[in-house]
């Protein structure tokens, strides 16, 4: 959005427990995060005070409690009275330099530089003073740490590599934002494929960390040379924090292709699409045969290479309305409908 002659994009509100709240950022290019904290009076809270009527508003749109309506409105004021506050700080923060879109380091994209700011005084003086981010009402994933029970619980396998986060460079990224992102990087310029996740909650029960242990079960499961005929990527190795070593992520093998769900499907051969739909139903048995499950299996998961191989890809789980029913989600069950859905949706039946 333009907020007079500034350029100002909402990246995330954290709140919901009344205790603080905080907004993160874009402001004419520079990452800002103003936190909130109660105010008080005498020793109580100040249920007036602008803090606490920030921390109200972000609240409910952190917990979801608001229309879609009513959430530009309660944006537009929030951001009205931390502008109005800080804006001539905000301005006079060094512009960062521009970064190459075209190669950018993990890390770097990961975890952007960020301005910590608290906002304080009064409805009626209100002001925006620099802080610390260890003083922020968000934990930043930054300072998250290494923790030996954490890989345990993960399963890491030690006989893979692991690569620092900012040794890793971004190509052509397909997903980034909160602190998650999925690309095609160059690892030690080998062409890969990387997910990983800036979370100060680490990786166990998420996406990533459920995609990452499947892609583990596979590889001790079921032997490389199984990939002869059954089309799955390999894990090829861990991402590393580069300054705390926690595990933020995976590389597994670059799969060039098309994904499955693009095809204009009318064009392509029967046999071609029966092709297809054989190699998908053999690789999900076999992951079965293993005890793993795919997890929201639909065309879109599935990229045909260069050769004309179906391969199966993102073992994040979940479900998609059309291909798997939610009460089927992450089950063998859920599998075996999104087979029977990427069949019709070749035109097999």
């Amino acid at each position: 959005m333009e907020a007079g002659a500034d350029i100002v994009d909402v990246y995330q509100i954290h709140g919901g427990d009344g205790d603080g709240a905080d907004i993160i950022f874009n402001f004419n290019g520079k990452r800002i995060a103003v936190s909130v904290f109660p105010s008080y009076s005498a020793g109580q809270q100040n249920q007036n005070s602008v803090q606490n009527r920030l921390i109200h508003l972000m609240d409910r749109i952190a917990t979801g409690d608001v229309e879609d309506d009513e959430y530009d409105d309660m944006e537009d004021e929030i951001l009205e009275i931390i502008l109005n506050a800080g804006r001539p700080v905000f301005k006079a923060q060094t512009t960062p330099q521009i970064e190459s879109k075209t190669s950018r380091d993990l890390h770097g994209i990961i975890y952007p530089a960020t301005s910590h700011f608290q906002l304080l005084g009064s409805s009626e003086n209100a002001f925006i003073a620099p802080i610390k981010a260890s003083e922020a009402y968000t934990l930043s994933a930054d300072d998250s740490y290494y923790q030996e029970a954490e890989e345990l619980e993960l399963g890491i396998d030690l006989s893979l590599p692991w690569y620092s986060s900012r040794a890793i460079l971004c190509t052509e990224v397909f997903v980034e934002g909160s602190g998650q992102v999925a690309s095609l990087v160059l690892v030690e310029d080998a062409e890969m494929f990387c997910k990983a996740l800036g979370s100060a909650g680490g990786l166990i029960g998420t996406s990533v960390g459920r995609e990452m242990g499947c892609l583990q079960d596979i590889y001790d499961r079921l032997p490389p040379q199984h990939n002869a005929t059954i089309h799955i990527p390999h894990l090829l190795g861990y991402v590393r924090h580069a300054d705390t070593y926690r595990i933020i992520g995976f590389l597994r093998q670059w799969i060039p292709g098309q994904r499955l769900r693009e095809m204009d499907v009318p064009k392509v051969s029967f046999q071609r699409r029966r092709k297809w739909h054989c190699q998908i139903r053999q690789a999900v048995r076999a992951l079965h045969s293993k005890g793993i499950v795919w997890g929201d299996g639909k065309a879109s998961n599935v990229i045909v290479d260069e050769h004309d191989d179906a391969w199966l890809v993102d073992f994040g789980g979940g479900w998609t309305e059309g291909w798997v029913s939610e009460e089927l989600a992450d089950t063998m069950e859920g599998d075996e409908q999104a087979i029977r859905r990427i069949g019709q949706f070749l035109q097999l039946n």
